[in-house]
């Protein structure tokens, strides 16, 4: 199924990411697809639902920026199997170290995202890596732009990842791979 994000809750779209995965968890079975269309999105999300795809609206450029006060330390955090997180733009700003995307979860992938430090993250040399796959196995890292900040791989239990066609510039390395 299909679940919009526009800023509003109306029949057919709601005003939060986080609202709109749980109503993809609450419609059951996948595949699902949460669409965000262009705007800045202030939370953190939790991606916890099965075969899910959340991605930029088709000509948006959405950004997911979480308040740097809500105490967690990753914007996007993928803890199920079977998601992909897609054309967003997303900032890292909260907790000790705050990371951008997580993923945990098997089979999951970050593709063609930008990711960086909020303009609120004084010391981006104290902060977590932007991307971080954190034990998940079968997991793809491709096609993402990082900047100020590293991309860490923490380990699965098979070590099936694919880092490709990343570019890591700014402060910490001036590298594509």
């Amino acid at each position: 199924a299909d679940f919009k994000v526009n800023g509003t809750d109306t029949d057919d779209s709601y005003a939060s990411i986080q609202n709109a995965i749980d109503a993809a968890a609450e419609a059951g079975e996948g595949p699902h697809t949460v669409q965000v269309e262009s705007g800045t999105y202030q939370e953190s999300v939790t991606v916890d639902v099965e075969d899910l795809t959340l991605e930029a609206a088709e000509g948006a450029s959405p950004t997911i920026s979480p308040p740097a006060s809500n105490g967690r330390d990753d914007t996007i955090t993928a803890s199920a199997n079977g998601v992909t997180i897609r054309g967003l733009n997303v900032e890292a700003t909260g907790g000790s170290t705050p990371r951008g995307i997580v993923l945990i979860g098997d089979n999951t992938a970050a593709v063609d995202n930008e990711i960086s430090h909020a303009e609120s993250v004084a010391d981006t040399s104290r902060t977590g890596p932007l991307v971080a796959v954190d034990g998940g196995d079968n997991v793809d890292v491709e096609e993402n732009t990082v900047t100020d900040g590293p991309i860490a791989y923490v380990g699965g239990s098979n070590n099936q990842v694919d880092f490709m066609d990343n570019t890591v510039e700014g402060d910490i390395v001036d590298e594509a791979f």
